[in-house]
């Protein structure tokens, strides 16, 4: 090769590189500071109604979404009010009506209808099994949250009022049962469907209590019913969706109880479908534990946890917005974002413009209570809200 193509060679892979080198330079700037874009993307406010919905206003996405999740740590005072206060404005903002809630079918059911006529037997009744359960579950706060959410969906015409499903397992199954059993019309049924029904009475009735043996009668009796859906839902009219999910959860839940896995995400997934299936298209909100939550995989309790969120949009290509509630006695914000959060409630922006949590090396926690362990913050979630003890 002479000594002028070498000359050329050497000319053009200098000006390569230095063109290389400015385009990097420009996209460095691109990504700004974690404190000088925190500072351009949060808000903070006083724990009030007024406050907080003000503050949600940073969300300015959700439209984007056809799922969304808040994240609590479960028993934390104030994950009511902003459960609440969340709802209330993606319905306002974005038509949000459909509340998806980590409890079981029979109670939500049982409390979707009081928050429709506001008969508070209804109520009391969903509260006292959830209560007598598990008592952390179910405080003043929770009984209030039901009684606010009904005065503020008797406020909205029919077609934007809000519908509640529970998508968890049943932990309190003798509930269910009974559900169950008030669903049975008065009437007699058909011949063709009335042996398995007899079967399930029998439970019912307390005449079987071996686990092993009702599940069995559960799977016969949900077999039955796919195999005679048209004489099934003629015998129960307009109740046959209520009998035939508090069914099919049972049934999962007979799964989870087989594995005892924490993990069981895939049968609330299971779950969700079913109820998504059944329903006029919409969008959905809830708020689950934070490690249901998450759009990639976590690490919880030292186990790999492949969670609801990350198979809603996987398997189903649903879009989904994730939001944990940061308590201060549980994490710790790095210290620009410390600053910023002067007042109890606080939610931080993090896939803005710029953001820093776009990259993984970035995180607005010192320490990785999450668990996080695959993707950058904002591929795990995309806001955060930090909740000051009072």
């Amino acid at each position: 090769m002479d000594i002028k193509k070498k000359s050329i060679i050497y000319i053009f892979a200098a000006i390569t590189i230095t063109l290389l080198g400015i385009i990097i330079s420009i996209n460095s700037r691109k990504v700004k500071s974690a404190d000088a874009y925190l500072n351009n993307n949060y808000k903070t406010v006083d724990f009030t109604e007024k406050g907080i919905s003000s503050a949600l206003k940073i969300i300015d996405d959700s439209n984007k979404y056809d799922i969304l999740f808040t994240g609590e740590f479960h028993a934390i005072p104030g994950n009511e009010t902003i459960n609440l206060e969340m709802l209330k404005y993606l319905n306002k903002t974005d038509g949000v009506n459909y509340l998806i809630c980590e409890m079981q079918y029979s109670v939500i059911s049982k409390l979707n209808k009081y928050i429709q006529n506001g008969d508070e037997v209804l109520l009391k009744d969903a509260f006292n099994s959830v209560k007598q359960r598990n008592p952390k579950f179910a405080g003043d706060d929770y009984y209030k949250f039901w009684q606010e959410l009904y005065e503020y969906n008797k406020s909205l015409p029919k077609d934007k009022k809000i519908q509640a499903f529970g998508i968890d397992v049943d932990f309190i199954g003798d509930y269910t049962i009974k559900e169950m059993s008030g669903l049975i019309p008065s009437k007699e049924p058909s011949k063709d469907i009335s042996d398995k029904l007899t079967e399930f009475k029998k439970i019912a009735d307390g005449k079987i209590t071996d686990d092993k043996e009702a599940i069995n009668i559960f799977k016969a009796l949900n077999d039955d019913i796919n195999s005679n859906k048209i004489s099934y839902k003629a015998f129960f009219d307009n109740n046959f969706n209520d009998f035939k999910n508090n069914i099919d959860s049972m049934i999962n839940t007979s799964k989870y109880a087989q594995i005892q896995d924490p993990n069981r995400d895939d049968l609330i997934y299971d779950n969700f479908m079913r109820i998504y299936s059944q329903n006029p298209k919409g969008k959905y909100y809830g708020q689950f534990g934070a490690d249901h939550i998450f759009r990639e995989d976590i690490l919880s309790n030292g186990n790999a946890f492949y969670t609801l969120a990350k198979m809603l949009e996987k398997n189903n290509s649903f879009k989904v917005l994730s939001i944990p509630i940061a308590p201060s006695n549980r994490m710790e914000l790095i210290t620009q974002a410390q600053k910023l959060a002067q007042n109890r409630f606080s939610i931080f922006k993090l896939n803005g413009k710029g953001s820093p949590y776009m990259k993984q090396n970035e995180d607005i926690f010192t320490n990785n209570v999450f668990g996080i362990v695959n993707g950058t913050i904002v591929d795990n979630y995309q806001y955060v809200i930090y909740l000051k003890d009072k």
